[in-house]
C-alpha cells in the first residue's frame, strides 16, 4: 500500500495541471447544468400554477357543462405540467451525461495516457448514457417506494456506493472494451474484489478528511473568509491526485 501512494505521486507530471483543471471545469459544467434545470424547473412550476388556479375556478362553477369543460382544461393542464416536469429531468440529466463524459474524459485520459480520440469519447459516452442512466432510474424507483424518512438514509448510503463504483468504473475504463466488458470488469474489481479496492479508496478518503479537518482548524483560527474557496481548491487537488492513486490500483486489481 506505502508502494502505491509512492507511486502515484511519481506518476504526477505536467499533465497534472490539467486533470486540476478538467475537474474544476467539471464542477463548473455540473452547475450550469443545475442552474439550466432551475430554469426549466420555474418554466414547470409556471403550469403548476396554473392548474391550481383552474382548480379554485372549478369550485366556483354551478353548470354541469362549464364543470366538464373546466375539468378538461385541468386534465390538459396538468399533462402540460407533468410533461414540462419530465422534460426538465431529461434536460439535466442529458446536461450531466455530457459534462461528465468531456470533463472527466479528459480528466482520466490524462491520468491513464489514453488517445483521446472520437472513438475514446464515443464509448465514454455510451458507458455514462447507460450506467447514469441506470443511477437516475434507481433514485426515481426508490423515491416512489420509500417512505420520505427512509429515502433520506437510503439515497445518502446509495449515493456513497454509487461514488465508489463510478471512481471504479473510470478507473478501468479502456475505449477498446465493450460495454458489457466494462461492466465485468467492474464487478471484478469493484465487487468481487472489493476487499483489494475498497482498502486504498477508504485510505485516500481519510487522508481526505484529516486534511479538511486540518485546513478547517487553521482557516478558522487565521482566514474564516477563505475557508470554503480553500476547501474546495483541496478537494480539486486531492480528486486529481485520486485518480492516479485510484488507476494503479485498479491496474494491479484487473
Amino acid at each position: 500500500m506505502k508502494s502505491l501512494f509512492i507511486r502515484s505521486f511519481k506518476r504526477i507530471d505536467k499533465r497534472f495541471i490539467y486533470v486540476v483543471l478538467f475537474d474544476f471545469l467539471f464542477y463548473l459544467g455540473v452547475a450550469f447544468s443545475f442552474w439550466i434545470f432551475a430554469k426549466l424547473l420555474v418554466w414547470s412550476l409556471g403550469s403548476f400554477f396554473m392548474v391550481s388556479g383552474a382548480v379554485l375556478s372549478a369550485g366556483s362553477i354551478a353548470g354541469f357543462d362549464q364543470v366538464a369543460a373546466s375539468a378538461g382544461d385541468l386534465g390538459l393542464l396538468l399533462r402540460q405540467f407533468q410533461g414540462k416536469l419530465a422534460l426538465s429531468f431529461a434536460v439535466l440529466w442529458l446536461l450531466l451525461v455530457i459534462v461528465f463524459t468531456f470533463f472527466k474524459g479528459l480528466a482520466w485520459g490524462f491520468v491513464s495516457g489514453q488517445k483521446l480520440g472520437r472513438r475514446y469519447f464515443a464509448q465514454f459516452f455510451r458507458l455514462n448514457l447507460l450506467w447514469l442512466g441506470c443511477l437516475a432510474l434507481l433514485c426515481l424507483f426508490l423515491f416512489g417506494v420509500l417512505k420520505p424518512g427512509a429515502a433520506g438514509l437510503v439515497l445518502l448510503l446509495l449515493s456513497i456506493i454509487a461514488v465508489y463504483l463510478t471512481s471504479v468504473l473510470y478507473a478501468v475504463f479502456n475505449p477498446g472494451a465493450g460495454i458489457k466488458d466494462l461492466f465485468r470488469m467492474l464487478w471484478r474489481a469493484g465487487i468481487e474484489r472489493f476487499y483489494l479496492f475498497a482498502v486504498p479508496w477508504v485510505i485516500a478518503v481519510s487522508l481526505l478528511l484529516a486534511f479538511v479537518f486540518l485546513v478547517i482548524a487553521l482557516l478558522a483560527v487565521f482566514y474564516q473568509n477563505a475557508a470554503l474557496f480553500a476547501l474546495f481548491a483541496v478537494l480539486v487537488l486531492w480528486q486529481a491526485w485520486f485518480k492516479y492513486y485510484l488507476y494503479l490500483a485498479a491496474g494491479g486489481i484487473k
